[in-house]
């Protein structure tokens, strides 16, 4: 549902990557399939070399806030870009550099 990368296109020895647009369909949602979904992406990003994940969310999703707060991720800031949307960005280190 929505964007989505390919599980196998993680560049190697790449020290961190951008995720984004996970979405999980409406009428599946609270079921732990965006948790299971953003482990597997974490474990096949480590794999791959990847030391940290930066995403980020908007606001008003409060269970995706709480979804990456829950599974390491720190915020690292806000911005607004003039809408009426503010963006909070997320990072999660994987891996010690």
């Amino acid at each position: 549902y929505g964007d989505h990368r390919d599980l196998h296109s993680f560049p190697t020895r790449r020290s961190s990557d951008l995720l984004r647009r996970m979405r999980v369909a409406p009428g599946l949602q609270g079921r732990g399939i965006g948790r299971n979904l953003l482990a597997l992406l974490e474990g096949t990003a480590m794999k791959h070399g990847c030391e940290k994940i930066k995403l980020d969310t908007t606001v008003n999703q409060k269970a995706a806030q709480a979804l990456f707060t829950s599974s390491g991720y720190v915020e690292t800031g806000r911005e607004s870009k003039g809408g009426p949307l503010e963006s909070i960005f997320y990072t999660k280190v994987l891996r010690a550099s």
